[in-house]
């Protein structure tokens, strides 16, 4: 005879099944979204939106909350289970950031402000009322949509009910082409959103820069970091080998701009030029030209940043503009003339900056014998050496880091991002950095950075700034960054290192460049370019 107990057992387990079903469907999605990368891809997104790192952790937290709710909900349909796992998960992955903001409150000084009890117990409070929000409207949302799925597929099964041979294969062969699309779909949709729209319609070409680098995790959370003259972090600046004493110093902290800090927001204007390359896709060159905060209201003379070779295009999204006007508006810099110039349009993919042997292409000299004077005279510029920078990312790393040291006594400082250092260097990265040299050995050695600092002039080199941003563990940019510092400092030529774990993408910039050009003010200060 069967006891009691047992044939009550089954009403208990199935009971018990769709709530284990639902912890566990949980789990599996949030491991699912961990493995995956997601959750470092969103908190990347979120930081090349302007979100800071903690912001980012938090927002990404609850939206990763909402996703394993939602899904667990609508496997099984419970709210109270999948909400309660969702809000235990949410607390999981944001402890540790929470964590680390206390302890900085509670170690705050009293410039940051005291710590204050009250306002941290309404923290944690608005914190766990937020959780709990999410989860109840994720799982709602959830429970209907799995209702209204079951209708139709309900009415479905009907309509396909008197095809009873081919239903087993209907039915299957539907779910593995969806799961197939979604495959397919997927990835490329965030590549077409990471890099361009026609990403996968063109093979062959250099690697592209994406807005986010997917790996990349934002640097921690720390209550305080080390500087190096201007209130940065992360940066180091590397002393020149056998410098004299009474060099002058590279960095200044002195801000004399406080003096005529403007306020609102600066403009830009496009210049178009003829081409300086035959047979290109295009007879003309564009550069954009953005004047500062107070340009058109005063008589002062600016500094020009020239930002080569991508225009304005990448740059724009990033937000350079507004953070050249923020910087300037707070007095964190003094206000710039920006220089965006354009390469696109030209007979080689990559025109290297470079005057190609072949003569079909003479971009360094449009940009030193054209450009530069254009501006000096038709802009309010300090047109000195002290006065002028360069500005780039990938293959625009290359061109400041070459422009720089051939062209000392136009430009004293070169910002580069995830750049590379060997002229016509092959690679996966680089598939068209070759092409414009065509083969020419002496031209190679002329425009390699890494075969210039060889022997360069110490009184000349003392006097530049090389401000390098890179990922030192990338396995192309940051072997080139590292040997680039290291050969710039056996030379004696100052160099400011930046390392980013977001690496060869537009978040790279979007995160350092307040640091860059803060430090780039405080070398055009020790240069003398805003006088004595």
């Amino acid at each position: 005879m069967t006891s009691r107990w047992a044939r009550r057992r089954p009403r208990g387990l199935k009971r018990l099944w769709r709530p284990l079903v639902a912890i566990a469907v949980a789990a599996l999605v949030a491991v699912a979204i961990e493995v995956s990368g997601s959750i470092g891809e969103g908190r990347a997104a979120l930081i090349y939106m302007g979100f800071d790192p903690a912001r980012a952790r938090l927002i990404a937290a609850l939206c990763v909350e909402a996703i394993v709710v939602a899904i667990a909900a609508f496997a099984t349909g419970l709210s109270l289970v999948p909400s309660v796992a969702g809000i235990g998960l949410f607390g999981a992955m944001y402890a540790r950031s929470f964590a680390a903001e206390t302890h900085a409150a509670l170690t705050s000084n009293a410039v940051a402000g005291r710590f204050d009890p009250i306002g941290w117990l309404v923290t944690l409070g608005t914190l766990i009322g937020s959780a709990i929000v999410v989860a109840w409207a994720a799982a709602t949302l959830a429970t209907v949509l799995r209702s209204a799925t079951v209708h139709a597929l309900d009415d479905l099964r009907l309509l396909i009910r008197d095809h009873g041979p081919r239903r087993k294969v209907v039915r299957p062969s539907l779910l593995f082409a969806a799961i197939a699309a979604l495959a397919i779909a997927g990835p490329v949709f965030t590549d077409m959103v990471n890099y361009d729209p026609d990403v996968h319609m063109r093979v062959g070409g250099d690697q592209p820069v994406g807005l986010v680098n997917a790996g990349a995790q934002p640097p921690p959370i720390t209550s305080q970091g080390s500087t190096v003259g201007n209130g940065g972090t992360n940066q180091l600046i590397l002393p020149p080998s056998g410098a004299a004493q009474g060099d002058e110093p590279v960095l200044s902290a002195t801000r004399p701009w406080l003096a005529w800090r403007p306020s609102g927001s600066g403009r830009v204007i496009k210049v178009t030029f003829p081409a300086p390359w035959t047979g290109g896709l295009q007879n003309e060159a564009n550069i954009w030209v953005y004047t500062p905060p107070g340009y058109d209201t005063t008589d002062r003379r600016y500094p020009v940043i020239y930002e080569v070779p991508w225009g304005n295009t990448g740059w724009g999204r990033i937000g350079t503009f507004n953070i050249l006007d923020a910087m300037t508006d707070t007095g964190a810099i003094p206000g710039h003339v920006t220089v965006f110039v354009s390469e696109t349009g030209g007979p080689y993919p990559d025109s290297e900056c470079m005057d190609s042997p072949d003569h079909r292409e003479h971009i360094e000299t449009y940009l030193t014998q054209t450009v530069v004077p254009y501006i000096d005279a038709t802009y309010r510029t300090i047109a000195a050496p002290a006065g002028r920078s360069l500005l780039g990312m990938s293959q625009g790393g290359y061109c400041v880091a070459m422009l720089a040291l051939r062209h000392p006594n136009l430009f004293a400082t070169a910002m580069a991002f995830s750049g590379y250092y060997e002229a016509a260097i092959q690679s996966a990265q680089t598939v068209n950095a070759a092409l414009p040299f065509d083969g020419d050995k002496a031209a190679i050695t002329s425009h390699s950075p890494m075969s210039l600092v060889e022997g360069y002039d110490r009184a000349v080199g003392r006097r530049l700034l090389f401000e390098l941003s890179a990922d030192p563990t990338s396995p192309f940019y940051g072997i080139q960054y590292q040997r680039f510092a290291a050969a710039l400092k056996a030379a004696g030529i100052p160099t400011a290192l930046f390392p980013t774990p977001f690496g060869h993408a537009w978040q790279a910039p979007r995160t350092q460049l307040p640091e860059i050009l803060t430090t780039l003010a405080a070398h055009e200060v020790a240069l003398g370019a805003f006088g004595a």
